[in-house]
């Protein structure tokens, strides 16, 4: 699931200014929206990755989060136009 109105909130801003103060050494998350990064936090280990950087299993190359994004667009309207030419 993609949550693009995703918001830092009090609890990032926190955690990042516990890191700079030295209270705090790393981050592990389950998160995958990029807030902590966006926060300013800089030790952060990501469990499942992250919606930001996709990378292809079969070329191994990095796409961003925009491009894939674009990507579904397209596919969705070639959806639609062939889903419209049957009804003809």
């Amino acid at each position: 699931m993609i949550y693009l109105n995703a918001k830092l909130n009090e609890a990032h801003q926190a955690l990042a200014k516990l890191e700079v103060i030295g209270k705090l050494k790393t981050i592990i998350t389950q998160n995958i929206d990029g807030l902590y990064q966006q926060a300013g936090l800089k030790t952060i280990y990501e469990l499942h990755g992250t919606i930001h950087h996709n990378l292809c299993n079969k070329c191994h190359k990095d796409f961003s989060l925009e491009y894939i994004l674009k990507i579904i667009r397209l596919y969705q309207n070639m959806m639609n136009a062939e889903q419209l030419l049957n009804l003809i």
